[in-house]
């Protein structure tokens, strides 16, 4: 049967962690931060904001779901190379990923985010418990 009432966030969820341990695995074993766990009802993950804490080289950051059980891949993100200087107006990069439409989150399920090089990143995870 069709659900006939909407859901709406009643808590807002922000979450965050740091990755600079490289993990060029694509199955999700290896080091990886979680940065967003849904609560007992669920949640939506709106968006993960990842910015770089040093210069950064070609590499890619990737993003996983896990339910307890098995952890999937949800996207990755290419990392351009890029020097920071601030007087020339280079700064870290940074970006915020946005997942296609709603990205509901199961129950106690968590969204959790790797390095592929050894760099410092920070990510935080932002949404809502239902």
């Amino acid at each position: 049967m069709a659900a006939t009432n909407p859901t709406f966030i009643t808590t807002p969820t922000i979450g965050s962690g740091a990755l600079a341990t490289a993990n060029t695995n694509r199955d999700g074993t290896g080091s990886l931060a979680t940065v967003f766990t849904a609560g007992a009802s669920g949640a939506v993950l709106e968006a993960i904001v990842i910015t770089a804490d040093t210069d950064t080289t070609q590499g890619a950051i990737r993003i996983f779901a896990e339910d307890g059980i098995s952890i999937r891949i949800i996207d990755e993100i290419n990392v351009p190379a890029r020097t920071i200087d601030i007087a020339n107006g280079v700064h870290a990069w940074h970006t915020v990923w946005k997942p296609p439409y709603h990205f509901t989150v199961k129950a106690t399920e968590t969204v959790q985010v790797s390095t592929h090089n050894s760099e410092t990143f920070y990510a935080v995870g932002i949404g809502g418990d239902f």
